[in-house]
């Protein structure tokens, strides 16, 4: 097939040119999404200290309790999400995407939100019920 320059190219080729572009166009978007910070144990600590969780939760001692660091709207946020039943209980510092992925089970799993800046819980919430 001739190209615009009059020069003859295989498909393939121009395939794998455009697919060797492809990266350098996603990776800034990829590196934007995973903006972290590693949260500290004084931190942790202090906001489990403040935390009332939802009625129907058990005491915070029985949930195994994963957390990360992230950046929202240019304040640092604790993230965390805490399991019931399926992991051994404690505190868990993790990197983003590693949290466990629970979409239901009520007050067995509980999604925390924590703008650190502001010293305020943005969320706390128990996960729903299928």
């Amino acid at each position: 097939m001739r190209s615009n320059d009059g020069t003859t190219k295989p498909r393939a080729a121009r395939w794998l040119l455009a697919i060797g572009c492809a990266p350098a166009v996603a990776f800034p978007l990829a590196a934007a999404v995973h903006d972290g910070w590693t949260p500290s144990t004084p931190l942790i600590n202090q906001v489990e200290s403040q935390l009332k969780l939802p009625d129907g939760s058990k005491p915070l001692p029985a949930y195994a309790r994963y957390y990360y660091g992230t950046v929202e709207h240019g304040h640092h946020v604790l993230v965390g999400e805490f399991v019931s039943g399926q992991t051994t209980p404690g505190v868990h510092v993790v990197k983003p995407g590693h949290i466990p992925k629970i979409l239901d089970g009520g007050c067995s799993v509980i999604n925390l939100k924590y703008d650190t800046e502001k010293k305020a819980v943005i969320a706390l919430f128990c996960d729903g019920v299928a």
